[in-house]
């Protein structure tokens, strides 16, 4: 395989860049937040939504509706946080409606988190791979992932794959990805795949 390089760009965090200050009833939430436009969110990069709440909002059910990196449908529902924090696990290139399952105690912020994944990298099963995080403007931390599920077969989903950080290189790996876990100050990274079988 060929070196690989990916470009990762995210945006410091926005806790209310999608929706701010809003006590809510069951339906949507008003897309009105910094990062919006006409009513809908587009990412820098595909990327996490968190919801915010000083009370407690965990019984309570949000949905996102928009799409992921391909331009394909996609939605996600996440459990209110307990005054604090919560993010979804799925990364949305865009949103295009949040919805609450019914009415909030106060006010709850949607926005963004300091966490996301990169596409994943298909590789050869049995090839042999270093990957390097060559260049960064973003301060974060951040774990190399891998996975052996089929990144070519019909149930194939970026989101449900079963991923696991790398601590040993010399394991079989399909595809490949780095987890942005914790960013503070946004910017780029960019990620380096290289091959390092040598034909004996």
């Amino acid at each position: 395989m060929r070196p690989k390089t990916i470009s990762y760009a995210l945006a410091s965090l926005d806790r209310d860049g999608l929706a701010t200050d809003t006590h809510t009833g069951a339906g949507n939430f008003t897309l009105d937040g910094a990062l919006t436009s006409d009513g809908a969110y587009t990412a820098d990069s595909p990327r996490h939504i968190g919801f915010y709440s000083a009370a407690d909002n965990s019984g309570r059910t949000f949905t996102i509706t928009g799409t992921d990196r391909f331009g394909k449908a996609m939605t996600e529902a996440v459990t209110g946080p307990n005054a604090g924090t919560v993010a979804g696990e799925k990364n949305f290139a865009t949103v295009t409606s949040v919805a609450s399952d019914a009415a909030t105690d106060g006010d709850v912020e949607v926005g963004t988190v300091g966490s996301a994944e990169t596409q994943w990298v298909p590789v050869d099963r049995y090839g042999k791979y270093a990957i390097t995080l060559v260049k960064t403007t973003m301060v974060c931390e951040y774990e190399f992932q891998y996975t052996i599920d089929d990144p070519w077969g019909s149930s194939w989903d970026e989101h449900t794959a079963n991923a696991a950080a790398i601590t040993d290189y010399d394991l079989p790996m399909t595809a490949v990805r780095i987890a942005i876990t914790g960013m503070t100050t946004g910017g780029t990274a960019t990620i380096r795949i290289v091959s390092t079988f040598t034909a004996e």
